[in-house]
């Protein structure tokens, strides 16, 4: 394990959610709660390579590991708490752990081509902002270089295509200001008009005619949650090229074995 770091902020990695009967066949797991996140890849459990690239990355101090009471311990966590009853209490529950630190990063667990790179990079991006929530932003560009072939829904804007990314930088004590607004946000999290929605009929507009900005959206949910939040655009694809479907481990397993093997 790695030393500990005086400096940094902690990470709080969700591994629940749902796990389909059929991501569960092709993953060997069971299709129970936060099984998505052992799924095998590359000789390891899905998880473990977020793990990894936290111990990487050299902003990061420590690790908190929210997921269900059955899953096992992973090395390299620093705490292992029981999950909630969905995302967000799961999220006030690793928060309550991050107490004497400013800001936090959260990471899901189904994100296995995360690197210490890409995660040192995203930190320092939003600590030169003034925000107290920076969603990760990924464009489609960099996502087509980076990942080919895997399938990801985008947001037209003036500026390009972009896909959420399954990293945010969050201030601790402004968490609790957004949870209600976290809860209708994360289960309609795929659906591109939900964002445009979120700021009435001038959005849906802008959304139609692809004039929507990343700015537009982060207004709007600030103006909604009461706290300053920003989508921030990271050049690193991995940070939003997440493994939920049977297909996506299909592709992760092979990018990660071509990768090994050269």
């Amino acid at each position: 394990m790695r030393k500990k770091r005086l400096t940094g902020i902690p990470a709080i990695v969700l591994a629940g959610g749902r796990t389909s009967p059929e991501f569960a066949a092709a993953a060997g797991v069971e299709p129970v709660e936060g099984a998505r996140a052992l799924a095998e890849i590359d000789g390891i459990p899905m998880i473990e390579h977020v793990v990894r690239a936290l111990l990487d990355a050299t902003r990061v101090n420590r690790i908190v590991l929210v997921a269900p009471a059955h899953f096992p311990s992973i090395y390299g966590v620093d705490l292992q708490i029981e999950s909630g009853d969905g995302i967000v209490e799961s999220l006030q529950r690793g928060m309550s752990h991050c107490q004497g630190s400013v800001f936090a990063l959260v990471v899901t667990g189904d994100v296995p081509f995360l690197t210490g790179d890409a995660i040192d990079d995203y930190i320092s991006r939003c600590s030169e902002l003034e925000l107290d929530c920076g969603y990760s932003t990924v464009s489609q560009e960099s996502c087509e270089a980076q990942f080919p072939g895997m399938r990801r829904t985008y947001l037209k804007t003036p500026n390009g295509q972009f896909s959420g990314g399954n990293v945010v930088y969050q201030r601790v004590d402004a968490f609790a200001d957004q949870a209600a607004f976290l809860r209708e946000a994360y289960r309609r999290r795929k659906n591109p008009l939900f964002l445009a929605k979120m700021i009435g009929f001038s959005g849906i507009l802008r959304f139609l005619t692809g004039q929507l900005t990343l700015s537009d959206v982060g207004a709007a949910a600030s103006r909604l949650t009461g706290v300053r939040c920003r989508m921030v655009v990271t050049p690193y694809a991995c940070i939003g090229t997440d493994v939920d479907r049977p297909e996506d481990l299909a592709m992760a397993r092979e990018t990660l074995r071509r990768s090994r093997a050269a």
